[in-house]
């Protein structure tokens, strides 16, 4: 009886022992000084933009992090985090939009994973098939070149598709190669439910996503990174149907893009060009070349530039230098 209460008490306390827990501030800052070019609008006239714009494609954020792993392998994160709201691109300039959406980029998620039995999010994280679109892009949805959320066939990319409410389900690697994903969220009336399967082999990677809704509009991106020679060739279709927000009107899409990147002097070179078309309403397409450099694990430094042209009057051009901070 007392050797093993002794144990008990042991093992208790080497449990207690092993357990970690932690308190993280982090955060991004992706700010660039972007020159735009003469346009031409819907009606034929010359549009000349503002000469410098602070401006950012990706998502500058802050949030704090909370984490306690057990003695047997698990861990429990709550996270918030919050986009830093005058530093995210063409918004700053739109006051209507930021009261309106104030809190759509917002993050609130509960997780807890396990190393051998997956990952469980319960709150507001990222769309997986966004996610998995990103991920096969060169600049995924961050500056010029980017070409925003014309992958999840919604340019110019609505905030709250990044950040919808819900359960995620993820799985561990299996055999270190295939990694599955399960999404259940609402935004509004609407409910949606995506899947999202990656396989990875060293530098070849396939992602393949499917999004539906309840309001019968769905998705499926399919992305493919291919290494040849020095280079890495980038795939991205997508392919779907929408519904008009107002009319219902049934909006079939379509996404193509087609990229490259490889290492040159310590940096990386990008390029790429990529067409979105939602019949009737969008046909838009967008050239990108850049160069991107890691100073530090934490701060890369960039020059992109892009050309683009579509229906609306958006035909034009622009160059990005700027750089990243990630803490």
């Amino acid at each position: 009886m007392h050797v093993h209460a002794a144990l008990g008490v042991a093992t208790l306390v080497a449990n207690v022992a092993h357990a970690q827990s932690s308190l993280d501030i982090y955060g991004r800052l992706d700010v660039g000084l972007v020159t735009p070019s003469k346009r031409v609008d819907s009606h034929n006239q010359t549009v000349t933009p503002e000469p410098l714009l602070l401006t950012s494609g990706s998502r500058n954020r802050v949030g704090l992090r909370a984490t306690y792993d057990s003695a047997d392998a698990w861990r429990m994160r709550l996270t918030l985090e919050q986009s830093l709201l005058g530093l995210n691109g063409e918004k700053l300039f739109d006051d209507a939009y930021w009261r309106n959406l104030k809190f759509a980029d917002a993050v609130a998620m509960g997780t807890v994973s396990h190393y051998a039995w997956g990952r469980l999010d319960v709150g507001r994280r990222t769309d997986v098939a966004k996610d998995g679109a990103d991920a096969s892009h060169p600049w995924g949805s961050e500056t010029v070149g980017s070409d925003r959320c014309a992958s999840i066939l919604r340019w110019p990319c609505p905030s709250h598709l990044d950040r919808p409410t819900g359960i995620t389900v993820e799985t561990p690697w299996i055999q270190e190669r295939l990694k599955l994903f399960g999404q259940a969220t609402r935004f509004d009336e609407e409910k949606v439910f995506a899947a999202r399967a990656v396989y990875s082999d060293g530098a070849r990677r396939v992602d393949v996503a499917f999004r539906r809704s309840s309001t019968g509009a769905w998705l499926m991106p399919v992305g493919l990174i291919e290494p040849v020679g020095a280079w890495r060739l980038h795939l991205l279709a997508t392919v779907g149907r929408l519904r008009d927000s107002e009319s219902g009107t049934p909006l079939q899409g379509n996404y193509l893009f087609v990229g490259a990147t490889r290492g040159w002097r310590g940096g990386e070179v990008r390029i790429g060009a990529g067409r979105y078309r939602l019949k009737p309403a969008d046909d838009h397409s967008h050239w990108s070349v850049g160069y991107h450099v890691p100073l530090r694990p934490d701060l890369v430094v960039y020059t992109d530039a892009a050309l683009h042209n579509g229906r609306e009057g958006t035909s034009g051009g622009q160059i990005d230098v700027g750089f990243k901070l990630t803490i």
